[in-house]
């Protein structure tokens, strides 16, 4: 009843010292990895059994910074304390899968004003050893409408997931077992609409433009594994003339799960 969403970013340098700070200040000096997402009425995240992440030491991040937004900040107006966060098992025991994020983003998508439909295609080639995904999340701003994200072998889209970027973006888990290995291609599609805007919208970081993210949490074997990857490529047009019907559908929301959306 109090927060709405908690992000946990992994870095080397906080941007403060201190112990808590405004989020104004950002959260990391340095390239800050998201680790885990929740937000309001959303499932928790488990790793299976055998993952995680690889933090502290010569390669691992060395800070946790924990980003909370509250919806509902009457609760402390009797001063009590908050007791809001997450709770983390550390182990220096070395596990056998590493886990890590894989983030898909639209960097130079146009949202025209009024446009009923404007899809953001990304997609790159995959060329590294097997990763497996288990859970996934989605990012938009408020004109996002349903974001999909997919394996691409041989011609055939297997879906990883899909979901509405107006309910809670939380990781959720992938519902089958799949693995993305090199030589595959890894595609995602952001739909939004630019009705009721009179003015076009571009990619950026305020609530008045837009955001085009699919995060892809995943583990691959320790002896290869990469705990970040990134893919910023527009997708082909060639490429996406396939892609599933579904991508195109947006996901009812109830107006009243509107106001937990991030």
């Amino acid at each position: 009843n109090t927060v709405h969403h908690m992000l946990l970013f992994g870095c080397n340098i906080p941007s403060s010292g201190e112990d808590y700070w405004d989020c104004d200040s950002g959260t990391c000096v340095d390239k800050a990895n998201i680790l885990y997402a929740w937000a309001k009425n959303a499932p928790p995240t488990k790793l299976p059994k055998g993952v995680g992440f690889k933090v502290g030491g010569a390669a691992g991040s060395k800070y946790f910074v924990l980003q909370v937004h509250y919806g509902d900040v009457n609760a402390f107006k009797d001063k009590h304390k908050d007791c809001t966060g997450v709770t983390l098992q550390l182990t220096s025991e070395t596990q056998p899968m590493i886990a890590g994020i894989y983030l898909m983003m639209s960097v130079n998508t146009v949202i025209p004003p009024g446009e009923e439909v404007t899809n953001a295609d990304i997609a790159c080639s995959y060329k590294r050893y097997p990763m497996y995904p288990f859970a996934y999340r989605v990012h938009t701003h408020h004109l996002g409408k349903v974001v999909s994200g997919y394996r691409v072998r041989d011609g055939e889209w297997t879906l990883i997931g899909r979901q509405s970027p107006q309910l809670p973006q939380a990781f959720y888990p992938v519902s089958h077992r799949l693995d993305v290995s090199n030589g595959d291609t890894l595609a995602a599609r952001c739909v939004f609409t630019g009705e009721g805007r009179s003015a076009e919208t571009r990619i950026g970081g305020t609530s008045a433009d837009e955001m085009c993210n699919f995060y892809i949490m995943y583990y691959m074997e320790a002896a290869h594994a990469t705990s970040y990857m990134t893919c910023v490529q527009d997708g082909r047009a060639e490429l996406f003339r396939n892609i599933p019907e579904e991508a195109n559908v947006p996901i009812p929301v109830d107006p009243g799960m509107l106001s937990m959306a991030h």
